[in-house]
């Protein structure tokens, strides 16, 4: 997470409308502190092993959530749901989350999910691999923000996935201007990545810029969600800086309208319908930009959406390893190489998927992570061989400071 001021999050003053946003945002000063982790015991369907940790980090609060889900008859048979939220503006949108957003993707896009793990012709875009690892392997070095080839568009999850997410936006929404009122902005907000995953493949619906890497033997790991930020480099960067602008929106510092670095989020009710106009009124009031342009300005369409990208992978035993879910707070400050490193080392020495969640997310710790951080383990291959461990990886310190 990019943030300007350490007690805004996403959202920061920024420069006056319309200015250029530059190509990277720039990075705030790191600082070391205690971490206080959140490990989760380890869930299993079939061959799969789940575990999680989350750490505060240099953050006063608690803003991520995550999710579990399993053994529910609700799940599609054989299947697992995970997910995590990065909340902006408070915990106040990642705690519903967490609590309310699966009862809207029981009925139809969970159902849709599981089918396009089995059904890759119906996908837009991408085929699964097949044994051609070459296809996959994506640059040397794992370049962030690089989907790795292979990976699936498909239609029909897509569409069920983006209905359930506005269902539940509207949802939110109306939870928080109950909460909070709109005669300021800032009101809350989340991104989410949800997974569902089986032992053949899983499903992501991506909103904002959580990410999941997939790791195979031999080292290869690639991304496979799709992340809508503001700044940096690469066709999906330009891609939502040009339908925000489009909207009417404008890109300055790299946040969208001078405040927010995510382009689309669960919650955020001032960026979008009747809003828009607690929007400028808002920003007005703070600074941001004057009254009178607050007045004359006018919006297409909302600048922040909540249309997730959706994706697929299908699995291919032995050798696809691991996943990785994890909120930005890890990707801002962990190579996704050594993220992989980390976690194979720390399956490698028995220390299971809560241990690898735990070894990753210490990762972070010391690489100065200066967002709180979450990270979800899947390990795919439970109770297969593995190779030996280096000396002193695995597990880390967290599950000893704190308890598993």
């Amino acid at each position: 997470m990019q943030q300007l001021h350490a007690s805004c999050g996403r959202r920061g003053a920024a420069a006056a409308p319309l200015t250029a946003a530059p190509r990277r945002a720039p990075p705030p000063r790191r600082r070391r502190c205690r971490a206080a982790s959140t490990p989760r015991p380890a869930a299993a369907v079939g061959a799969i092993d789940i575990g999680v940790a989350s750490v505060v980090g240099p953050r006063p609060t608690q803003e991520d959530a995550y999710l579990v889900v399993e053994a529910d008859p609700r799940l599609p048979p054989g299947t697992v749901l995970a997910a995590v939220f990065d909340g902006h503006g408070g915990s106040l949108s990642s705690a519903w989350l967490k609590k309310e957003l699966y009862p809207f993707l029981v009925p139809a896009a969970l159902p849709a999910a599981a089918a396009a793990l089995h059904s890759p012709d119906d996908d837009c875009g991408g085929s699964p691999e097949g044994d051609d690892a070459a296809a996959w392997r994506a640059p040397p070095g794992v370049i962030e923000g690089t989907l790795a080839k292979g990976v699936r568009s498909p239609r029909g999850a897509a569409a069920a996935m983006a209905a359930a997410f506005r269902e539940a936006d509207a949802a939110l929404i109306d939870h928080l201007k109950a909460e909070r009122g709109l005669e300021e902005i800032g009101a809350s907000g989340s991104t989410a990545l949800v997974a569902l995953i089986s032992p053949a493949g899983a499903v992501f619906a991506n909103l904002g810029d959580c990410d999941a890497l997939l790791c195979r033997a031999g080292g290869e790991a690639a991304m496979v969600a799709r992340r809508h930020r503001v700044y940096g480099l690469g066709p999906d960067v330009m891609e939502e800086m040009e339908r925000v602008e489009a909207a009417g929106g404008w890109i300055a510092e790299g946040r969208v309208c001078s405040i927010l670095a995510v382009a689309r989020a669960f919650g955020d009710p001032e960026f979008k319908g009747d809003g828009l106009k607690t929007l400028l009124r808002g920003g007005a009031k703070n600074g941001l930009w004057t009254e009178s342009y607050a007045e004359a300005h006018t919006f297409t369409a909302d600048p922040v959406i909540c249309e997730p990208s959706v994706t697929a992978v299908t699995f291919s035993q032995p050798r696809d390893e691991l996943l990785i879910l994890a909120t930005d707070g890890l990707w801002d400050a962990v190579p996704a190489a050594e993220a992989a490193a980390a976690a194979r080392a720390s399956l490698a020495s028995g220390a299971g998927a809560a241990g690898a969640a735990e070894a990753v997310a210490e990762l972070a710790v010391r690489r100065f992570a200066r967002d709180n951080v979450t990270v979800i383990v899947v390990d795919l291959q439970k109770g297969q061989p593995r190779p030996a461990a280096a000396a002193g990886s695995g597990g880390g310190w967290l599950g000893g400071l704190f308890g598993r």
